[in-house]
């Protein structure tokens, strides 16, 4: 079961994540470094994850698992090349993430 909807918008200049309950309620904004892929998936990735897990802390929320949660990023370099080849197996929604342990952003 979803709880929580998670919005992330990543560029060049830094990571920001929006964490909502279902309902509707706000529990916080994070921020961290930059997540556009040009940079490199795994940077972009770590502060994706950063950037959610300071959202849950601003709510006082401890993170919960993947699975309850639904995420929707839109990063910087996801339509170009090689961002677009490489991205839909290092994103926890996609189908490759059951051949690849996904980390929590705890």
């Amino acid at each position: 079961m979803v709880d929580y909807l998670i919005g992330v918008d990543g560029g060049g200049s830094g990571t920001r994540a929006l964490v909502h309950r279902v309902r509707g309620e706000v529990v916080g904004t994070g921020l961290a470094g930059p997540s556009a892929l040009q940079q490199g998936i795994p940077q972009a990735w770590d502060n994706v994850l950063a950037a959610v897990r300071r959202g849950f802390e601003a709510g006082g929320v401890a993170v919960p698992p993947w699975q309850r949660c639904a995420l929707a990023a839109g990063l910087s370099g996801v339509s170009h090349a090689p961002g677009a080849r490489t991205s839909s197996c290092a994103t926890p929604a996609s189908a490759c993430s059951k051949r690849r342990p996904i980390p929590s952003p705890c």
